[in-house]
C-alpha cells in the first residue's frame, strides 16, 4: 500500500544523505558548518546576529530551507551545505565589520 512506499522513499532518502555524508568533501564541510554555527552561537557574534534583526531572519531562514532540502531531496546534505555557505560567510563578515568598527572607535576616556 501507499504506507510502504512511504516507507522506501524515505529509506532511500536516508541511505543516500548517509552515504554522501562519508565523502571526505562533504565530511570536512559538515564538521565545518558545525564547529562555525557552534562557534558563532556561543562568541560574541551570536550576540551580534540577535541584535540583528535582518541577519537573524536570514539566518533562520537559511536554516529551514537547509532543513527543507535534507528531508525532500535524495542529495539533500548538500544541497543543506549549499544553501548555508553564503550565510555562514555573510553573518562572519558581518560579525567581522562589526568587531573592527566597535575596536576602531576611539574612547571617550583616552581624549584629553
Amino acid at each position: 500500500g501507499g504506507g510502504v512506499l512511504w516507507l522506501e522513499i524515505i529509506q532511500r532518502k536516508i541511505q543516500m544523505n548517509l552515504r554522501l555524508s562519508t565523502i571526505p568533501l562533504t565530511l570536512f564541510a559538515l564538521v565545518g558548518v558545525s564547529g562555525a554555527t557552534v562557534w558563532l552561537a556561543k562568541s560574541p557574534v551570536g550576540a551580534h546576529i540577535k541584535r540583528s534583526q535582518e541577519l537573524s531572519q536570514r539566518v533562520a531562514q537559511a536554516l529551514l530551507a537547509a532543513f527543507a532540502t535534507a528531508v525532500f531531496n535524495d542529495s539533500g546534505v548538500i544541497a543543506a551545505l549549499l544553501l548555508l555557505a553564503p550565510v555562514l560567510f555573510t553573518v562572519v563578515e558581518s560579525a567581522l565589520c562589526a568587531t573592527s568598527e566597535s575596536t576602531s572607535e576611539p574612547s571617550e576616556s583616552a581624549s584629553p
